[in-house]
């Protein structure tokens, strides 16, 4: 449903929403790791979210992105639209163009609702919420970065 680009940017965003770091820059290449990123891929989708104004950054041997106070009040819809241009949950499950109400696909119909419920998701959760998970809740509930190592 997510391009790559869009996947490695909630991942990257989130991760740095957990690692509560405020002010703290993380490498392109701890954070690849961390969430099971290409380096050179992530580094391309870490300069959309910093133009963008999702993630702060400082450049240099010891730069790296980093999100303030400010970065973690960015709702994921934003980020979805910082990426991919995707203001939401829009695009048809199979593909289809057009998919609509006069043009629909097999799945539209049911999809709509879902998709609904996914845009209301994006739209109402921003960076903040999770922030306040722990280690111990985020390494066993929230594992989904592919071996993540405890920052």
């Amino acid at each position: 449903m997510f391009s790559k680009s869009t996947q490695y940017a909630l991942k990257a965003t989130l991760y740095l929403a957990y690692r509560k770091n405020s002010g703290e820059p993380v490498g392109t290449a701890e954070l690849a790791k961390a969430i099971n990123a290409p380096p050179q891929f992530l580094a391309k989708t870490l300069q959309k979210l910093a133009h963008t104004g999702i993630v702060s950054s400082v450049k240099g041997s010891n730069g790296g992105v980093f999100l303030t106070k400010e970065n973690l009040k960015t709702r994921l819809v934003d980020i979805l639209d910082a990426i991919s241009g995707q203001n939401g949950i829009r695009t048809c499950l199979l593909g289809t163009t057009p998919c609509d109400p006069q043009h629909p696909c097999i799945l539209h119909k049911d999809f709509v609702k879902v998709r609904e419920g996914l845009s209301d998701f994006f739209r109402n959760h921003t960076l903040e919420d999770f922030s306040s998970l722990n280690e111990s809740d985020f390494q066993r509930d929230y594992n989904w970065f592919g071996g993540i190592d405890s920052p």
